[in-house]
């Protein structure tokens, strides 16, 4: 028996109901945009059939474009592995690592949301372009090391939660900064962050709880006695740059707070701590295998991930 031939609106309004259903049973966006089309088909009496690539029935393809008018690409993307951002001049972009399986080239102007006049103006200005590098390392490191956090050695899941915790921090930070709202908000984030990624680091280090405890926010006492305790954090670069930073209780309370320029630097420096404790539990160190970059040019970068293990 041939198939029913369906208009669009009754399509449409198949995937309307299907994605509602599968809503109500609290799938995400990012399941519906496949489980939505597939429940369609099975409705319209397609029962096996290629899904993505050559050979897939135009009938699916359909569905799949009925149901993208729903919702942003952003609603419906798996994500990546970490957000992380990053204060040109004095405006903020989004540092955004994908998610990858085996090695590739990536450009890291890419992962950003500078317009192509921008990446070119960043470029021609060697103070900046290091900056970014810097940058862009820092939250590849952070956000490959916390994915493969455990791997290289052993560590508690005191660790790992207090790392996990970071991350979120940092994330909420940056989505502050590159969004139109009072990117002051984001210092407290960036503070507690930097706080998280170091007692995550300690914890590593066997330090005991209650001594982690009596340190409270003081991210400097935090980063010398890690220091100390890990051979493979810098602490000769990472304690002036908590001293730079501003007190967490006091700024918590305090009317007059960082402006733009100053929010950015207080968060690309939690960034760079952060990585920094990772890059000490692990073998993920970008910055150890990057080559000098010329002048103005920007070779594809040789990065490499194995499957997620967390």
């Amino acid at each position: 028996m041939a198939q029913r031939r369906y208009t669009d609106q009754e399509l449409f309004q198949l995937v309307l109901a299907a994605d509602e259903e599968a809503f109500l049973a609290g799938d995400d966006p990012s399941d519906r945009s496949w489980k939505v089309p597939m429940t369609v088909m099975r409705q319209i009496g397609f029962e096996s059939y290629i899904a993505g690539g050559p050979g897939t029935p135009p009938e699916f393809e359909k569905l799949r474009s009925l149901h993208a008018v729903l919702y942003r690409r952003t609603d419906t993307g798996i994500g990546g592995v970490h957000m992380g951002a990053f204060m040109f001049r004095d405006v903020f972009t989004k540092i955004e690592v994908p998610l990858i399986f085996g090695q590739v080239g990536i450009d890291p102007l890419k992962m950003t949301d500078l317009t192509p006049d921008q990446a070119h103006w960043l470029m021609t200005r060697p103070v900046d372009r290091a900056a970014f590098i810097d940058q862009f390392i820092d939250v590849f490191d952070f956000g490959y090391g916390l994915m493969e956090l455990g791997r290289d050695r052993p560590v508690t899941s005191e660790c790992r939660n207090m790392l996990g915790l970071a991350h979120f921090q940092l994330q909420a930070a940056a989505a502050v900064v590159t969004g139109a709202f009072d990117r002051r908000g984001a210092v407290q984030s960036a503070l507690i962050a930097c706080e998280l990624a170091l007692k995550g680091g300690l914890a590593a280090a066997s330090v005991d709880e209650g001594v982690r405890r009596n340190l409270g926010h003081d991210l400097t006492a935090l980063a010398r006695l890690l220091g100390e305790c890990e051979p493979g954090f810098e602490a000769a670069r990472a304690v002036p740059a908590v001293q730079a930073l501003p007190a967490y209780v006091h700024n918590r309370y305090a009317s007059e707070q960082p402006d733009r320029r100053q929010t950015g630097r207080i968060l690309m420096t939690a960034q760079y701590i952060a990585a920094e404790v990772m890059r000490s539990l692990s073998s993920r160190n970008f910055r150890a295998d990057m080559q000098s970059m010329p002048a103005r040019t920007w070779p594809p970068l040789v990065v490499s991930s194995d499957a997620p293990t967390a």
